[in-house]
């Protein structure tokens, strides 16, 4: 009689075959698991294992993590699923080779697969890839050059962050979305390029836009040239953090918006922004500080005149947050009547604001001076709301409180006992109004010891 045998086989199993350690993830697929691996590593596309033969199919989570020693890897064809931070930190690995049988199905490469391989120079990806995970390419600081495949349709979120050495990349037209914003950021880009027929992006000059130009996203950070004029066709503003030959940024009317987060970081040679109306760019929204072209520019020119004194717009109500953050060009800001809220950041860091006229008869909430010097800068408001705002939450800290216009005297109502009965400014030649007839026990009020129908001393 002849016996057959017949093997359970269990998912998880673990067997090693020719130095990689795999396991048993489900009938005849096998995924790579952690262990030490060092030199030229082949990956075959299947493995004989108790008659069976089981195909390399998943580089589990962080299964080379770490190994320094391993200088290069071949992962074949049966290969669909590279697990989270798979290579992470494999810093002598400097090639990794795919090898393509035309493959229908497609492979799925995720997060960090070869975060910080810093010696990574060469790797070519599938055709069957479609997809670039965030962090895919993170902190690959030798990585010069980069094909991405013609059928990837998405691109994470700082899939190529930190590779300083990648000077020029071109996005093919199967590219659809760039989830998280964009993948460029701290790389050593010196143009961006889209390919013939993307629907959704393009590149004008080397600086990557969507497709209608309505929206700038990228300015490459190592770009040639010193001075950039936005296109009149944007009304979004993007990412030009790191832009280290720029001098000076020219905005048009058109932009309504600057939506990067961290769209002006380090831009360490930028001192200059352009714009030419005051009144729009009151109008514009920007998300954070550092979207804001001034956190790195500090000087703001409307019509090619350096800005040091700027008035808010009539019947403005709200003064938008962090609309002139950073501008150290501004020596004077007038606020009218309207205004009743002040934004976080409005002011901050106009480190040189010497003078504040606010025309609001109640003071406006104010969350918007960081850094302002308020011993060094007056706060001038009207007369008859000078109390108002000495007691008001961020108006009351500066050190100097005055009438914004006219001559006015300081006039003081005191009880017999010197207490305060009121206090306030008069304006010079009129007549106080005397405060309620005070009181006193075994007392008769009966008069007041100074004339103030004519008010010209303090």
């Amino acid at each position: 009689m002849l016996t057959v045998l017949v093997n359970a086989v269990w998912a998880k199993d673990t067997i090693r075959v020719d130095g990689i350690t795999y396991t048993i993830r489900s009938l005849y697929k096998l995924t790579v698991e952690k262990g030490e691996y060092s030199g030229d590593i082949v990956l075959p596309t299947s493995v004989l294992y108790n008659h069976n033969s089981y195909a390399v199919y998943e580089i589990g989570e962080e299964a080379f993590k770490d190994c320094t020693g391993l200088t290069s890897i071949t992962i074949p064809y049966s290969v669909l699923w590279i697990n989270k931070y798979a290579f992470q930190g494999c810093t002598g690995l400097t090639s990794v080779n795919f090898t393509n049988n035309n493959f229908r199905s497609s492979i799925t490469i995720l997060e960090g697969a070869f975060y910080g391989c810093t010696n990574l120079t060469t790797i070519s990806l599938p055709d069957n890839c479609i997809a670039l995970d965030r962090f895919l390419f993170y902190g690959c600081t030798n990585l010069s050059s980069f094909i991405i495949p013609n059928n990837v349709e998405s691109i994470f979120q700082d899939a190529f962050y930190g590779c300083s050495s990648l000077t020029t990349i071109t996005i093919p037209a199967s590219v659809v979305y760039l989830y998280g914003g964009h993948p460029f950021k701290n790389t050593g880009l010196t143009e961006i390029h889209v390919a013939e027929g993307n629907t959704s992006f393009c590149s004008v000059d080397g600086v990557l836009f969507n497709r209608d130009t309505t929206t700038l996203i990228k300015y490459p950070e190592k770009k040639a040239g010193n001075v950039y004029v936005i296109p009149n066709t944007v009304t979004n503003v993007g990412d030009f953090s790191r832009s280290e030959n720029l001098t000076s940024i020219i905005v048009p009317n058109t932009v309504t918006q600057f939506f990067e987060t961290f769209g002006f970081e380090n831009c360490p040679n930028l001192t200059s922004v352009h714009f030419p109306d005051i009144e729009a760019w009151c109008d514009i929204t920007f998300v954070t500080s550092y979207a804001n072209p001034l956190y790195s520019g500090k000087n703001l020119y409307i019509n090619n005149e350096l800005v040091q004194n700027v008035t808010i717009p009539d019947g403005t109500t709200e003064v938008k947050r962090y609309i002139f953050w950073g501008c150290t060009s501004l020596n004077s800001v007038t606020i009218p009547s309207t205004v009743t809220l002040l934004r976080e950041g409005a002011f901050g860091y106009c480190t040189n604001l010497t003078s504040f006229y606010s025309y609001a008869a109640t003071p406006p909430a104010a969350y918007c001076f960081n850094e302002v010097d308020k011993s060094k800068c007056n706060l001038y408001v009207p007369a008859t709301s000078y109390l108002l705002y000495k007691n008001a939450n961020e108006w009351k800290d500066f050190a100097q409180i005055l009438p914004i216009s006219g001559e006015w005297r300081w006039v003081k109502f005191l009880d017999w006992d010197d207490s305060l009965l009121w206090e306030g400014y008069v304006e010079y030649g009129t007549a106080a109004t005397a405060p309620t007839t005070p009181s006193r026990e075994n007392y008769t009020f009966i008069g007041w010891d100074k004339d103030f129908s004519n008010i010209t001393e303090e």
